[in-house]
């Protein structure tokens, strides 16, 4: 079970990945919180509970679990379906999920999500690279709290007119990989705990939109972090090497 977190273009590696996975297994994608309803236009069905997608015998290869509106999906999530998702059925399929959202910004700081599931057993997270050089307010989720948390922990002060360089960069990424350690396990939309999570659990994180910024900064990026990705070519080789 794969869980994507953080901003600047998760859905689209969402995609690219089930995409390149449905090749050999069965894979089925779904959010613990929502997603745009077009961002699931790629599957092949559309399933509205778990429970719909388990009694099909016969599954597409690519699909998901989700009731749309006009504009959103939601994917259904209550104890039954935590009890199927970690249930013998689920071992040969390999689930997707998108665990947060950015409102399609490149950078965010995490307030009550990301929103896992404690079967996950990789976590991808995600920064996009259009926020390099450019004004915090204008280029992240809940611009406010990452600039108190920012000067919390580095014993700066900045405001939203600052400019993501590299020390911001790290600063976002080092969060991101932390939040799957630092989940309690606890579901957010109700009154639920899980018992325990996976503790082999892999985070790999990606610096995406590369092409939005230059060369020699992707190379600075690489050097400082040599087992990140880069953009989706990277991702995908990696992703189909856990399976």
């Amino acid at each position: 079970m794969i869980a994507i977190q953080g901003s600047g273009g998760k859905s689209t590696i969402l995609k690219n990945i089930s995409q390149q996975l449905s090749l050999k297994h069965k894979v089925c994608c779904f959010t613990t919180t929502k997603m745009e309803t077009c961002q699931l236009d790629f599957v092949q069905k559309i399933y509205e509970t778990f429970t719909d997608y388990f009694n099909d015998k016969e599954p597409p290869h690519l699909a998901a679990v989700g009731i749309k509106d006009q504009v959103h999906i939601k994917t259904p999530m209550q104890v039954l379906d935590f009890e199927l998702l970690a249930s013998e059925k689920a071992q040969n399929i390999i689930f997707v999920y998108e665990a947060d959202g950015a409102h399609r910004l490149p950078l965010k700081i995490n307030k009550n999500d990301p929103v896992f599931l404690p079967q996950t057993t990789h976590v991808i997270s995600v920064i996009g690279l259009q926020c390099f050089n450019q004004p915090i307010k204008n280029v992240c989720f809940r611009s406010n709290l990452f600039i108190e948390k920012y000067n919390q922990v580095t014993n700066k002060i900045v405001n939203e007119e600052q400019i993501i360089g590299f020390e911001e960069l790290e600063f976002a990424r080092n969060d991101y990989i932390q939040q799957w350690n630092e989940w309690q396990c606890n579901w957010r939309n109700f009154n639920y705990q899980f018992e325990t999570k996976n503790n082999q659990t892999a985070v790999q994180h990606v610096f995406n939109q590369i092409d939005l910024v230059k060369q020699d900064t992707i190379q600075e990026l690489r050097r400082k972090y040599a087992n990140d990705a880069f953009g989706h070519e990277d991702i995908i080789k990696i992703v189909s090497e856990w399976f």
